[in-house]
């Protein structure tokens, strides 16, 4: 089974021979973009199966920063909405955050290196 991708139905009868796309089964589609998307097969492989990698931890790392920032901001957002805090709070926050990352690229850029083997 293959999926189409494109603006609509074209009948088979108005495919050109060398437009029509083999979809495993015997069967020939031509999506009107000329582009065959397969279902995905489960695989019964996890997400660690694949091991750590420099780029996934500094990805990660990220994210965990991001969202603590954006947790922490949203909160003082709310706050400063409903007039519990001054905005001042809000922007002491969002600066104090900066050496946090700084932090995680020096982490990154001196340590990623030889914990991975330079790889």
């Amino acid at each position: 089974m293959s999926f189409g991708v494109g603006r609509g139905v074209v009948p088979p009868s108005q495919h050109a021979a060398s437009e029509r796309i083999p979809t495993g089964d015997g069967r020939r589609h031509r999506a009107s973009s000329g582009v065959t998307l397969a279902p995905c097969h489960r695989d019964d492989r996890g997400i660690t199966e694949w091991g750590a990698s420099p780029n996934k931890l500094a990805s990660l790392g990220l994210n965990v920063i991001l969202l603590a920032n954006l947790v922490g901001a949203g909160w003082l957002q709310l706050r400063f909405v409903r007039a519990r805090t001054t905005f001042e709070r809000l922007e002491r926050w969002q600066t104090g955050f900066l050496p946090v990352y700084l932090a995680w690229a020096a982490i990154v850029v001196v340590v990623f290196p030889p914990l991975f083997g330079y790889a």
